[in-house]
């Protein structure tokens, strides 16, 4: 018997403290939850930032084809064509 106790005893010191306590359970799956939204909210920002980075190369390359467009028809007018 002394055996099985110390069997027991051992398989409870394996255990997390916390492991049969409702309250702390749910007080990890709060903060798994909190990683979760973390991670979510770092990807949002990732591709927000991604985005915002589009959307000034593409004002200025539309702004590049309008200069563009400027020097062009000036050229071709000045050759008289």
């Amino acid at each position: 018997m002394p055996g099985k106790t110390k069997t027991v005893k051992q398989t409870d010191a394996e255990l997390a403290p916390f492991a049969n306590n409702s309250h702390e359970t749910e007080y990890t799956r709060m903060m798994h939850r909190y990683a979760d939204l973390d991670k979510r909210e770092k990807t949002l920002r990732r591709k927000q930032c991604f985005a915002n980075w589009m959307l000034f190369v593409s004002v200025v390359l539309v702004i590049g084809c309008v200069i563009a467009t400027a020097f062009v028809c000036t050229t071709i007018k000045s050759i008289g064509l």
